[in-house]
């Protein structure tokens, strides 16, 4: 609670922003399950930082698994949110992102090279 005490307006603007509007894919919803009492605080502050059409592209169904199935299709929701779909299997979701690693570690390696400023503001 602390942390969402502290946190930056500009810095949650610009968060979601990113989210809506530079992924490299169009968000058409965001659905959200068993969130806690924070998540709730969060997301009434985002409601006023972005605009309409986002704000309703973010559904929280809390346990409320009747809502999210007249959303999503039951077939494809595994058995812990009441659908008839297989079971989530976090260990092979994790062995999968260890796979992933080095290409995480190469990946943090790029980014812009920091150049000294000269007098007239512009860098070299």
């Amino acid at each position: 609670m602390s942390k969402l005490l502290s946190a930056n307006i500009g810095l949650l603007k610009q968060c979601t922003e990113f989210v809506f509007k530079c992924l490299p894919f169009r968000v058409k919803a965001i659905h959200v399950i068993r969130q806690s009492f924070v998540y709730d605080i969060l997301m009434s502050i985002i409601r006023h930082l972005i605009s309409r059409k986002y704000v309703e592209r973010i559904h929280l169904h809390g346990t409320n698994f009747e809502d999210l199935h007249k959303e999503l299709p039951v077939d494809i929701l595994p058995e812990e949110y009441g659908g008839c779909g297989p079971a989530l299997d976090f260990e092979a979701f994790w062995s999968l992102v260890d796979e992933q690693e080095p290409s995480f570690v190469e990946n943090n390696g790029y980014g812009y090279l920091k150049t000294k400023k000269e007098e007239t503001g512009f860098a070299k």
